[in-house]
């Protein structure tokens, strides 16, 4: 971030008695907060992730220790940060194992699959209560009406835009297999997976 406005911001916040409410708000209401330099340039963090994701696809989980199971194996656990600084975040979400966890939650919900994931932290006979398995509805009617019964490219171009902070080419080898596919319900599920498992929808 620029750093006048870092020092503008602290100037403000100082000046309100620090207000953080007038803080968001001119945060909120500035043009720079949405121009195009400052968005998907951060990296979500687990809660993020899986917050929108949920709140995405309506996820209904028949076992909540899969929610718990997801937090553990992405390293924050909700109220409950490694210490009084919280967590680093950033790059520090990220590293080889973390990636494809990220990478295939979405399908794992969407076909309630298990998940096979270990690290140093998350010991094997430490399953939360069966948490590996991602068993969970999905209800796809706020994306289908996003995509307003189009198909094809035009629905692959709403959706990246919809599910996206930047926007992506339509067209490449990753999507040619699907613009076409004999049911639409197919289609939709294809491409929301797809979609939120590329890397673009780790940032925010």
């Amino acid at each position: 971030m620029n750093e006048q406005i870092v020092k503008d911001l602290a100037s403000q916040f100082y000046k309100s008695n620090y207000d953080i409410g007038k803080l968001m708000r001119s945060i909120f209401e500035s043009e720079w907060f949405y121009a195009d330099e400052n968005m998907g340039t951060k990296i979500k963090s687990p809660i993020e992730l899986l917050a929108g994701i949920i709140r995405t696809l309506d996820v209904q989980f028949s076992n909540d220790q899969a929610i718990l199971f997801t937090q553990k194996a992405l390293g924050q656990m909700l109220f409950n940060p490694p210490n009084v600084a919280g967590w680093p975040g950033g790059k520090s979400w990220i590293d080889n194992a973390t990636l494809m966890f990220r990478l295939n939650l979405v399908p794992g919900i969407i076909n309630s699959t298990e998940v096979n994931f270990k690290t140093k932290e998350l010991a094997e006979e430490d399953d939360l209560k069966g948490g590996r398995r991602f068993a969970a509805n999905v209800d796809l009617q706020s994306l289908k009406s996003v995509t307003n019964g189009k198909s094809g490219v035009a629905a692959l171009e709403v959706l990246t835009a919809y599910l996206l902070q930047t926007p992506i080419a339509i067209g490449n080898d990753k999507f040619e297999s699907i613009i076409e596919p004999s049911q639409q319900e197919d289609l939709l599920k294809t491409a929301v997976m797809l979609v939120m498992t590329l890397p673009e929808y780790q940032m925010c």
